[in-house]
């Protein structure tokens, strides 16, 4: 009788557990989802901003690119990790983390004038970026990784 109640337990915390995973998957991918289409709106009006000669149109949707990842950023890293995927998401939110740090760096040296500063940083992100949609990938949040980038 004892081996049959732990062995319901067991199963219980298993299935507690995967849904807990589940959740946050779902959770998190919603999240990302939710900027895709205003991330790809806002490249899609730099890109043509650029190719019809207006820097500064094009310069403006960049900083709105960078500043809804950074929101976006910060909501992924504000989602509470259920205990089981704590292990699996610890490279994925320190990538992240990294990336959220650089944007804001990048953003302040934008507003400061700071053109150097900007182009190192962006060159920081560019670097960054694959590294992050894959381990984004790996944990089953490809609408964060490279559904999104």
């Amino acid at each position: 009788m004892r081996v049959a109640a732990a062995a319901v337990v067991l199963f219980a915390l298993g299935t507690s557990t995967a849904a807990g995973t589940t959740t946050y998957q779902s959770r998190v991918n919603a999240i990302c989802r939710s900027y895709t289409p205003r991330l790809t709106a806002a490249a899609d009006k730099m890109r043509k901003a650029r190719a019809a000669g207006d820097l500064h149109t094009s310069a403006y949707y960049l900083g709105v690119i960078l500043g809804l990842s950074l929101s976006e950023g910060r909501q992924v890293e504000a989602t509470p990790v259920p205990a089981a995927l704590k292990p699996r998401m610890a490279r994925p939110l320190r990538l992240l983390h990294t990336a959220d740090v650089t944007l804001q760096t990048v953003l302040q040296r934008a507003v400061a004038g700071d053109a150097a500063g900007f182009q190192a940083g962006a060159a920081t992100l560019d670097k960054l970026g694959p590294s992050l949609n894959a381990a984004l990938d790996a944990v089953g949040l490809r609408d964060c990784g490279s559904n999104q980038g």
